[in-house]
């Protein structure tokens, strides 16, 4: 990956729903009209080691609410007045301890509306010189791990399960990273990031 190359990707159309699609249940719908949703957003953090580009994911905390064990990207919900860019900046230094400052901003992601919890998610990508001392939140973060660029595009890690949700049976697509199950939001996140470095 060439960041330069990835900033300039980035002001041109993104791929959006098509890319969401690879990783959304077949009935997931993308609706529009969001003037009620939430504003939040998240930080793709890449950073350069051992000769690849990597990123860290967390696993959030099992606190009772709607997204708890769920493995995410750092980020949240905007505060009064705040930027998309600088809630996901507050939020990654809240969360895994990442210092703004060490951020350089190469740009935003498609906003994914998530019907669900009624937010409006906005991915930001910004690069590292290096790996950060991570320090986790203990209220909200419970783990976290990084994953290589390179494995979004390892096509034996995009699966799918059945999952029972009350008397229906739902075909989750899901990543499979860090020993874990990445799937709704951040695997769509993980999706359309995918398809902008092909």
């Amino acid at each position: 990956m060439n960041p330069a190359n990835l900033q300039r990707r980035l002001t041109e159309p993104l791929p959006g729903i098509a890319a969401w699609r690879n990783m959304a249940p077949g009935e997931r719908a993308f609706p529009t009209d969001v003037e009620d949703y939430r504003d939040a957003s998240v930080l793709v953090a890449l950073f350069p080691k051992e000769g690849e580009w990597r990123l860290p994911l967390i696993v959030r905390t099992d606190d009772g609410n709607i997204h708890a064990g769920q493995v995410a990207l750092p980020g949240g919900t905007l505060l009064e007045d705040e930027t998309i860019e600088g809630a996901a900046l507050r939020e990654a230094h809240e969360e895994v301890g990442l210092p703004p400052r060490r951020v350089t901003l190469l740009g935003r992601l498609s906003t994914l509306p998530i019907p669900v919890s009624r937010f409006r998610v906005t991915p930001v990508i910004g690069t590292l010189a290096i790996e950060p001392e991570w320090k986790l939140s203990e209220q909200e973060v419970e783990s976290l791990f990084t994953i290589s660029l390179n494995t979004l595009s390892d096509e034996s890690r995009w699966r799918s399960e059945e999952r029972q949700f009350g008397e229906k049976t739902v075909t989750i697509p899901y990543i499979a990273l860090g020993g874990e199950k990445v799937w709704g939001a951040t695997a769509m996140v993980l999706a359309e990031l995918a398809a902008l470095l092909e």
